[in-house]
């Protein structure tokens, strides 16, 4: 998932790149959100696929990832979530 993330992270960087040397955007904003939620939560959206670079991923290595999550982390995830928006 990492490894999927991080790609999709530099290709969204490239398509902002290109929109921007176009001199289309008008108005360019980034926005940090505080997020906390509980681990069942986050692995109930992650069994769903509510993140865009988990749906190409196979069950089998959808399945070993939540394990890992399982093992390895507590009951709640704190992070700041980042969103650029682009206004053209």
């Amino acid at each position: 998932m990492k490894k999927k993330l991080n790609l999709s992270l530099k290709r969204d960087k490239k398509i902002i790149k290109i929109i921007s040397d176009l001199n289309l955007v008008k108005i360019k904003k980034k926005f940090i959100y505080k997020v906390k939620i509980s681990k069942k939560d986050y692995l109930n959206m992650i069994r769903k696929r509510y993140i865009s670079t988990l749906l190409t991923m196979r069950e089998k290595d959808l399945s070993k990832g939540i394990e890992q999550i399982n093992s390895k982390y507590g009951n709640s995830f704190s992070f700041k979530d980042k969103l650029t928006c682009i206004i053209l």
